[in-house]
């Protein structure tokens, strides 16, 4: 009797702990479901909500397609002289030879670097017209030597360290109207970058739209500050 007793009891102690193992995964599924629907079930600062974040944050190179970052482009300013244009002549990986001007007259040649990790293009060289650079350069472009051209230009050492894009990965676009002048109320995203007295406006899917000029010297001369307007906005 004692032996028929002894086993019931190990029968059913075996069976309370089968059945608590079957449980557990089941109580560990349902928390991690409600962590994953944190933000749907009203949970404040469930993992959801930084999931969604990061899903919309871009990538430093998808930034740069998606607002044509180095795409070629011609602004003006009509009545100040005032303007700039880059036609992007060859890319090495991360560094690209462009041709610019600033205003209608002076033009150089400059090597724009890629830093993925700082999330950032900065202009390394530029030279200028008439000087000994700018006709070694133009040399190796005349006989099509691209790759030559943007090496020669490497091997040289820096004289410029001038912001030309960044962008911080949790930055938020702004919002700007089409044109300038307000005849159109297209809003769309653009990407701000202030490098000294001057912004760089670049809107998604059109790269380099505005330049903002807001020197002191410039509100001085006009009042306020002024725009240069991307040629391909002043046609439309």
């Amino acid at each position: 009797m004692k032996n028929i007793t002894f086993i019931i009891i190990l029968s059913f102690l075996l069976l309370t702990v089968a059945c608590g193992q079957v449980n557990e995964p089941n109580q560990t599924v349902q928390q991690e479901q409600t962590t994953e629907n944190g933000e749907r079930l009203g949970i404040p600062g469930g993992e959801a909500q930084t999931t969604h974040e990061q899903a919309e944050q871009l990538t430093f190179s998808e930034v740069i397609e998606e607002y044509k970052v180095l795409a070629s482009y011609q602004t003006d300013s009509p009545g100040t002289g005032l303007g700039e244009g880059m036609e992007i002549i060859h890319r090495n990986k991360d560094a690209l030879l462009a041709k610019g001007h600033q205003g209608y007259a002076v033009e150089y040649f400059q090597l724009l670097t890629i830093n993925e990790q700082e999330r950032k293009i900065v202009i390394t060289h530029r030279f200028y017209e008439d000087s000994d650079e700018f006709a070694t350069i133009e040399t190796y472009i005349n006989n099509r030597d691209m790759e030559e051209a943007v090496e020669w230009v490497q091997s040289q050492p820096p004289n410029e360290q001038r912001l030309y894009f960044s962008t911080d990965e949790f930055a938020q676009p702004t919002l700007i109207l089409l044109p300038a002048d307000d005849v159109s109320e297209e809003e769309i995203k653009a990407i701000e970058v202030v490098v000294n007295d001057t912004t760089y406006i670049f809107g998604k899917h059109i790269g380099l739209a505005y330049i903002h000029y807001h020197s002191d010297e410039i509100i001085m001369l006009y009042g306020e500050g002024t725009y240069a307007t991307n040629y391909d906005l002043l046609e439309e």
